[in-house]
């Protein structure tokens, strides 16, 4: 596992100032949405073991950020196959991470075609226009609500 202060990766932590509403901290400190600081990030990351598919990610491809991930089991099944461009991890940061981290922050060019690679999957996969059209099929086999509908990610 590479320490990455000891790597060079300079970290802004900015958890303690994001809070919805907006408003001031009792020391006078501005609060935050995240998408207030989405535009300011170079990187996200996702290094969680075991978490789900939800908004974040969503939010990362919007705002065309480059993501690593730790290859947790709701991203091997549920998004890893769909083509997305990110930097993957297993449970460590290897030193080939942080070079792949150094690439994408450092190459303009390599950054923007992974953005717009992965808006076009998400507008594919995830847009609302896709999920009205499956909810609506949905809706269209069975009308009158009889039986039990339980959503999968894998159906929508």
């Amino acid at each position: 596992m590479i320490n990455n202060r000891l790597a060079g990766i300079p970290e802004n932590i900015l958890a303690t100032l994001m809070h919805v509403p907006l408003g001031l901290t009792a020391e006078g400190w501005e609060i935050y949405t995240l998408f207030d600081l989405y535009p300011h990030a170079d990187l996200v990351t996702y290094p969680s073991h075991d978490g789900g598919f939800g908004n974040a990610s969503l939010e990362t491809i919007y705002f065309g950020k480059p993501v690593v991930v730790n290859t947790y089991a709701v991203y091997a099944r549920d998004i890893d196959l769909l083509g997305f461009k990110t930097i993957e991890m297993t449970q460590l940061v290897t030193s080939e991470v942080v070079d792949q981290v150094r690439e994408i922050l450092h190459d303009k060019v390599l950054r923007g075609d992974w953005a717009n690679t992965n808006y076009a999957l998400g507008l594919q996969y995830f847009s609302n226009a896709v999920a009205r059209r499956k909810l609506a099929v949905r809706l269209l086999a069975n009308p009158l609500g009889e039986g039990v509908w339980r959503p999968r990610l894998e159906s929508l």
